[in-house]
């Protein structure tokens, strides 16, 4: 356990009390941001801890404790501090990655969306519009144009936007979803895979993609599955191969189940055509740590499965919703 998790429930109260008063830049989450239901119940409390990297609006909330909710009414799990300036989720992201090493394929990652792209031609065959909000450096898009599709994204981290954008010559724009003009009925298919999970305002999102999908599109989410990687990371934290929280930095600000992502689609008028246990991805086998980690999040894959196809529950740790936009003129 890391310093200061042995809180106990009063301290951690008056911690997030004093702490948000000195912070006007969050606002509190009292009902829930998909179904608007006010009956809540807390899971967990987990402390920030940026690293020092001279972004001032992150460095605001290193040490902040946030507590994680969940809705009893839908299931969906969310933040209950939530920060609302612009600068924060762009700041949030553009952490220092290898745009070259990312845009190299990835054989554990290039599976998941092999798997994707299959299914995306068995529910909307080529040829077709397909937007990917969350591009990040472009393996999807390129994977998918090569289908005889045409491709374009979104990604808010604007080091890989310019990276996808100016040197790999795709079709990227730079910002966040809600923001990017997005012309209604264009797309055939829209996806975010291991996106949603990080987006501010679901519901609108939901209801945006909403609008850009043509009658009868595609829209495909990949997303973790709430309880599953509640206690795949308390397992972790307990044998020593990790010391993360699930939510802390507010890096999964939304905690979806299949139940709860199905509840806002059909409510906001999407055909849910079917959910799937999805693959986990792989962290490079760089020590010993890693190699563990790989192996505890893959053992899981075959019996999650098998529970799926016999009973119809999905208990993988990454979950993925096909859903269609309804064809009112059918």
């Amino acid at each position: 356990m890391r310093k200061g998790s042995r809180l106990s429930v009063t301290q951690i109260k008056e911690t997030q009390s004093d702490y948000f008063k000195k912070l006007p830049l969050v606002v509190i989450q009292h009902s829930c941001p998909l179904c608007t239901s006010k009956d809540l119940q807390p899971l967990k409390n987990e402390r920030n801890r940026f690293p020092k990297d001279h972004r001032p609006i992150l460095e605001l909330f290193d040490g902040a404790w946030i507590q994680l909710l969940q809705c009893k009414t839908c299931g969906f799990g969310f933040t209950k501090e939530l920060p609302y300036s612009e600068d924060f989720f762009p700041s949030r992201y553009d952490t220092h990655f290898d745009a070259a090493n990312e845009a190299n394929n990835n054989p554990f990652k290039d599976k998941i969306l092999d798997k994707i792209i299959a299914d995306i031609e068995k529910y909307k065959p080529a040829p077709g519009k397909v937007l990917d909000v969350g591009s990040f450096a472009g393996v999807f898009i390129r994977k998918i144009a090569k289908r005889n599709y045409t491709s374009s994204g979104i990604e808010v981290n604007p080091t890989m936007a310019d990276y996808t954008k100016n040197v790999l010559n795709l079709d990227v724009q730079k910002g966040t979803f809600l923001s990017t003009e997005v012309d209604k009925e264009s797309f055939d298919v829209v996806t975010m895979i291991d996106v949603l999970e990080h987006l501010v305002d679901p519901k609108h999102i939901i209801q945006k993609v909403k609008g850009v999908l043509k009658p009868g599109g595609l829209f495909v989410i990949k997303v973790p599955n709430l309880w599953p990687q509640y206690y795949k990371q308390k397992i972790a934290n307990l044998i020593g191969i990790s010391d993360q929280g699930i939510f802390e930095n507010f890096g999964h600000i939304n905690h979806f189940s299949p139940r709860a992502l199905r509840y806002a689609l059909e409510n906001l008028g999407m055909e849910v055509l079917e959910d799937q246990v999805s693959d986990s991805e792989i962290w490079p086998k760089t020590n010993l740590k890693n190699i563990l980690k790989n192996h505890f999040r893959t053992c899981f894959n075959v019996p999650f499965k098998l529970i799926k196809t016999i009973f119809g529950i999905n208990l993988g740790l990454n979950f993925i919703i096909y859903a269609r936009k309804k064809d009112i003129s059918q």
